[in-house]
This record gives structure tokens, C-alpha cells and sequence, in this order.
């Protein structure tokens, strides 16, 4: 009686394997090894290098997804720098609705955010420990910034956190550039948007996609593979997810169309026009802002210069017209305004220091750097004691 097929067929295949050649054999087990040693060499050393994720939960209170507090940020950019997350999303600060004494809430993108040093660097922890040192009454700063926010994302979030904070004296806003002031700048550089058609208004999104997230519960799991360093995967198949939702993949026959590219660099086409052009919508964000509390607003402008351009030192701020501009504009509307560019100059022309920059990448540009922290801390240290009343109104 014959074999089953199916049983003559297994026995076939066994046989053939066995007479494969040993060097393919060999062949086969040196590439699922190797394979399997690259993948496990890019996850040892993206987890080392690359920036980490951080599951976020939502927060009712201040009507936004916040990174889980306690978690600890690894910044591997322009620099190396650990950054641990407090209670609504804030760095170095572990719970702004117990912080004790006052409060200053500073608002602003990644210079606010300050990735990229150490939590003892920070502005914030700077100014703390100046005015804590320094006076009785204690004082929190909590810098509420995030990388990508514009006045947009402030609008919308100031009198949430200010009600977290409860004994809130001030806000700051660190300006890093004009444009963040005006209406209509590239979406894909900013989160929430100001635009002035059909006339001056803001449009809060959560992401540059122009999209708002669904409130996120806490997964355990999700949490489990953060913590496993797999940020290079992770980030892998967030690229390829987002080739699909913004349609860079293409299938079709023909020519393609050319596709801009928007890249995060500085933006100086609005130097082209007068400020005065600018004064309307300034009029109207300030007017805005003062809507969302009855609390001081503070603009600190920290300008370009001093850099590097052109292979030589640039000392003078193309700014500087708009500088005038909007400082005049902000005292016509009772909006407190700092500038630290005589400091900033002041620390190249004197100490031979950039406020910015890191040696892992241009020493003269970028984000805040230890001596920039330092500046803006003291800056406004000092701005604190020259108007009292700020702090202690009775």
C-alpha cells in the first residue's frame, strides 16, 4: 500500500534539506546571525544616542496630553543633556500645583523647553535658586514651553496653567525672533497657528499636522516598550506612517509634482516689509493675551547677534528696526518688555563666550547654552528687583 502524499512529500523535503549543501547552510545561518547582531547593535547604540520617547497621559486640568511626570528625557541633539518631566508636562519642575510660594510661568518653544542642558543649568532652576537665595518669600519658575510653540500655543493654554499654579504673579514669554509674533509663518514650523485671514485670529492645533489628539489614557504596555530604549524603531515607524498620511508615498505613473520641503531654520523674509506693517496684528495679540488674564505679561527678546556669518563675527542685529518697533508697541499696550542683546553681544565682545550654541554641533548658534541660560536668568533676576511690584502688588 502507498504512502499518504502528504507524508511522501515531508519525507521529500527532509531529504532534500539534508542533502543541502553545507555552505548554504552556512551561508543562511551567517545571515539570520548577522542580521539579528545589527539589529541588536542599532538598538544598543540608538538607545544611547538617539533621544528617547515618552508616553503622554492626559491632563483635564490643563486640556492637553502632558509626557508621563517623573520620566526622564534624554536630549542627544545638539548636545547631551538629561531633563526630568514633572506633573503637566513641566521640566524641573515636579508639581506645579504644590510648588511653593509664587509662581512664574514662562511660556516660549524649545528655548522655554531647554532640552538641551541639564536641569540644574536651566534658566528656570536659575532663577529659582537667585530669588530663593535671595529673599524670604520663595518663588517658582515653571517654564511651560514646548519645541514648535509659537504665541498661538500660549493663547490657549495661559489661564489653564495659571489656575494650576494658583499663586501666579507673571508671565514671561522668551521670544526667540519676531516672526513668532506675526500672523501667517509656515504651518509646518509651528503647532497652533496665528493667522489674519478672514481677519487676526488663532487656531489651536496639537501637532504640525494641523491635528488635534484624542485625550490619552495611560498603557502600561506602551510605557514598557518606551522603556526599553526601542526609539530608533519607534522612530522608524513613525516616518513610515507619516510618508502614507501626507502622501509622500507614490505609486502613479507619470511626472511628480515637485514637493517643498519645510525645514526649521531661521525665517528673516518678514525683514523685507516696515514694522509698521506689524503693528496691527502685535495690537491685536496683545490685546489677546491680556484677555486670558489679568496678570502681568513680560516679552523677553533674546536677538541673533552675537553669531557667526559669512565666516566672521556679526555683532549687529538685523532686527534691530523690528526691536524698536515691537518694544514701542508693547509699552503702548502696557506689556512689560526685556532685551538682552547688550548682555548677549557683552558675552562675546568681553568673555569671548556665545549665549548659544554647543560644541556638539555650532558654537554660535542654535539653542541656549550654559552661558545663555545663565543671561537670561539673571536678566530678569534683575528686572524682578527693579519693579517689585511684579512679585509683591500690595
Amino acid at each position: 500500500m502507498d504512502e499518504p502524499r502528504s507524508v511522501r512529500d515531508r519525507g521529500e523535503a527532509g531529504f532534500q534539506l539534508s542533502k543541502m549543501p553545507k555552505s548554504c547552510l552556512s551561508f543562511l545561518f551567517k545571515w539570520v546571525a548577522g542580521f539579528g547582531i545589527s539589529v541588536l547593535a542599532i538598538w544598543a547604540i540608538t538607545a544611547v544616542c538617539h533621544s528617547n520617547y515618552i508616553p503622554e497621559v492626559w491632563e483635564p486640568e490643563v486640556d492637553r496630553n502632558v509626557p508621563l511626570a517623573g520620566w526622564k528625557f534624554r536630549y542627544r541633539y545638539e548636545s547631551w543633556a538629561t531633563t526630568k518631566l514633572g506633573r503637566y508636562g513641566i521640566p524641573a519642575v515636579e508639581d506645579l500645583s504644590r510648588a511653593p510660594g509664587d509662581t512664574i510661568l514662562v511660556w516660549g518653544d524649545s528655548f522655554a523647553e531647554a532640552h538641551q542642558v541639564p536641569d540644574e543649568v536651566k534658566f528656570s532652576r536659575q532663577l529659582t535658586r537667585l530669588w530663593n537665595e535671595n529673599h524670604q518669600d520663595k518663588l517658582t519658575v515653571a517654564p511651560v514651553g514646548r519645541s514648535s510653540w509659537s504665541v498661538a500655543d500660549s493663547y490657549f493654554f495661559m489661564s489653564k496653567y495659571e489656575e494650576v499654579a494658583k499663586d501666579c504673579r507673571l508671565h514671561v514669554f522668551l521670544l526667540y525672533r519676531f516672526e513668532d509674533t506675526l500672523p501667517d509663518r509656515d504651518p509646518t514650523l509651528r503647532v497652533s497657528l496665528f493667522l489674519s485671514e478672514p481677519e487676526f485670529h488663532f487656531e489651536r492645533y496639537d501637532e504640525e499636522s494641523m491635528i488635534r489628539y484624542p485625550p490619552e489614557e495611560y498603557d502600561w504596555k506602551k510605557a514598557a516598550v518606551f522603556k526599553m530604549n526601542v526609539q530608533f524603531f519607534l522612530k522608524l515607524v513613525n516616518q513610515i506612517r507619516g510618508w502614507g498620511a501626507k502622501g509622500n508615498l507614490r505609486f502613479g505613473l507619470g511626472p511628480a509634482a515637485n514637493v517643498k520641503q519645510s525645514f526649521r531654520s531661521i525665517q528673516l523674509d518678514y525683514l523685507e516689509r516696515p514694522p509698521s506693517e506689524s503693528e496691527a496684528a502685535w495690537e491685536f495679540l496683545f490685546q489677546s493675551l491680556k484677555k486670558q488674564t489679568d496678570l502681568p505679561i513680560l516679552f523677553v527678546y533674546s536677538p541673533i547677534n552675537p553669531t557667526v556669518e559669512d565666516g566672521k563675527i556679526l555683532l549687529e542685529n538685523p532686527e534691530a528696526e523690528y526691536e524698536k518697533a515691537f518694544s514701542k508697541a508693547c509699552a503702548k499696550e502696557g506689556i512689560y518688555y526685556l532685551s538682552l542683546e547688550d548682555r548677549f553681544v557683552k558675552s562675546w565682545t568681553e568673555d569671548k563666550e556665545f549665549p548659544r550654541g554647543f560644541h556638539y554641533s555650532r558654537p554660535w548658534s542654535g539653542h541656549y547654552n550654559k552661558t545663555g541660560h545663565r543671561i537670561v536668568a539673571e536678566s530678569i533676576y534683575e528686572w524682578l528687583k527693579a519693579n517689585p511690584d511684579v512679585i509683591h502688588p500690595d
